[in-house]
């Protein structure tokens, strides 16, 4: 996913987009996004790995548009991100969702 989608459904509207997006325009984004908006997807499939300071840059996110009643939701993360959330405790304060691909090596 390289665009900014916007999703409709019955009692939500939603915002996806790539991860770089949302990271290269932490500082405004929460200013830039539509009021409508209820949920932020932030698509992680390009990002293998995560540092502290791209994960300032998603807390200062998570925290300016929680602010403003908006969720943020990371999709398609990668285990080794995964890893790194859950030793900085950070697994706690985002909604996350697993790509599911990485699984498919491990049936028993």
């Amino acid at each position: 996913m390289n665009t900014l989608r916007q999703i409709h459904t019955e009692n939500l509207e939603m915002l996806s987009m790539p991860i770089e997006i949302g990271l290269k325009n932490s500082r405004r984004l929460g200013n830039i996004i539509n009021h409508n908006i209820d949920v932020v997807h932030f698509d992680m499939s390009s990002m293998a790995m995560i540092n502290a300071k791209e994960l300032g840059q998603l807390l200062r996110l998570h925290r300016d548009l929680h602010q403003q009643g908006k969720q943020i939701k990371l999709v398609n993360v990668s285990m080794r991100v995964m890893l790194f959330l859950e030793l900085t405790q950070a697994d706690s304060i985002f909604d996350i969702s697993l790509n599911q691909d990485q699984f498919s090596g491990f049936a028993a």
